[in-house]
């Protein structure tokens, strides 16, 4: 009966080693790299939405000032936050050697990215390191903690004064939309 029982645990465990390495394959078929090939457009909306040609990302694991969103610098003069975060993020898809790996999408279906250059090997870290983009926060576990915690420390960007948080922002500059006219 041991000798059975024995060999029913290798049989069952050769079987959960052959589903998991199933479906971590799938997991991993899922994502999709995308570059921007040479002479390609790439377009910043704001400090964490872009366009490589048609295609549309977001950066995965940060959330940045909108583009019309403004802060408010040490001293409580408003400034562009919005604007400048977009204007970090052209500057790092400047870089040569863009390419970006994205495994889901948002509701809007903007691809889910973590990107990097040659130069920067995470373009997050880097937006959330220079105070551009806040790291997104679920059940008490940050995505760029060490970046978020240096940037704040430091006064950088948005931490340099008074923000809104993007979503907060985004919340209460919602458009209204316009009712449909009756048929």
């Amino acid at each position: 009966m041991r000798s059975f029982l024995n060999k029913l645990k290798t049989v069952l465990l050769l079987v959960g080693l052959i589903l998991g390495a199933y479906f971590y394959a799938g997991w991993t078929d899922d994502r999709a790299v995308i570059s921007a090939a040479p002479k390609e457009q790439v377009r910043a909306a704001d400090g964490d939405s872009f366009q490589i040609g048609s295609r549309k990302l977001r950066m995965k694991g940060i959330d940045a000032p909108e583009y019309r969103q403004t802060c408010k610098t040490a001293g409580g003069q408003d400034w562009d936050c919005g604007k400048a975060a977009q204007g970090r993020l052209i500057g790092l898809l400047a870089e040569p050697g863009l390419s970006c790996e994205a495994d889901a999408a948002d509701k809007y279906g903007r691809a889910l990215a973590i990107c990097k250059t040659a130069a920067t090997p995470d373009l997050a870290a880097a937006l959330v390191a220079a105070g551009m983009a806040t790291s997104n926060e679920f059940y008490g576990m940050r995505d760029y903690p060490h970046e978020e915690d240096s940037a704040q420390k430091a006064k950088r960007g948005i931490w340099q004064g008074e923000f809104m948080p993007p979503k907060e922002w985004r919340d209460a500059n919602r458009r209204k939309r316009r009712p449909k006219p009756p048929s």
